[in-house]
């Protein structure tokens, strides 16, 4: 993934147009999701946007979701903001781009949560998992959005509640019975994910 970012003052209220950034791109106000964007959606690009009055710090973070390999678009396929970003009609400038790698996720620090409510969308989540006798399992992603899971710093996958897979494997050869493993979850479009995953000894399928 590939953040993208740049101040906007306010009032100000328009259309976002992203229809040069490949693939996904979740759009966030002073971290806040406003909206998805980018190819993947229909219609592809435009997205409204309401600016309050001040000065703002607008983040762009777009996903990669692989590479197109047949048709006229096999020679344009490259990735991030391949085109302006403008707002109602004007190019914005000033960005800075940092690159997110996926190895591992990059948060070290986490804030236990004592209310019991999740933080939104656009957030990292960290628990454990107990377990006797290391196996082959799956763990249930239903109920969240779209993201992916790391455990005891491997990465699983993503996931995605469109389907047709709902779950995620784990390797057994990856879980430790004598201590704990962690398991972290970067959830990028459920605003109140489940504060649980459920494991299963078989994997789970829907849409």
């Amino acid at each position: 993934m590939i953040a993208y970012r740049t101040s906007m003052a306010g009032p100000r209220e328009g259309s976002l147009d992203l229809a040069g950034v490949k693939d996904r791109v979740y759009v966030l106000l002073d971290g806040r999701l406003q909206g998805v964007s980018g190819r993947s959606r229909s219609p592809a690009g435009a997205l409204p946007l309401n600016v309050p009055a001040g000065k703002h710090a607008l983040d762009l973070v777009v996903e990669n979701m692989g590479r197109i390999n047949y048709g006229p678009w096999v020679n344009d396929e490259r990735k991030g903001g391949a085109a302006p970003v403008t707002f109602g009609e004007k190019e914005l400038s000033g960005f800075s781009m940092v690159n997110l790698p996926l190895q591992a996720p990059w948060a070290t620090k986490f804030e236990e949560i004592q209310d019991g409510k999740a933080r939104g969308a656009g957030t990292l989540y960290r628990g454990v998992i107990h377990v006797g006798a290391p196996a082959d399992t799956w763990l249930d992603m239903r109920g969240f959005g779209r993201g992916m899971v790391w455990l005891n710093g491997h990465n699983l996958g993503r996931y995605w509640k469109v389907g047709p897979v709902q779950s995620i494997f784990v390797p057994g050869c990856w879980l430790n019975a004598e201590k704990d493993n962690e398991v972290i979850v970067l959830e990028l479009e459920s605003e109140n994910p489940p504060l649980q995953v459920a494991t299963s000894k078989d994997a789970i399928w829907g849409n």
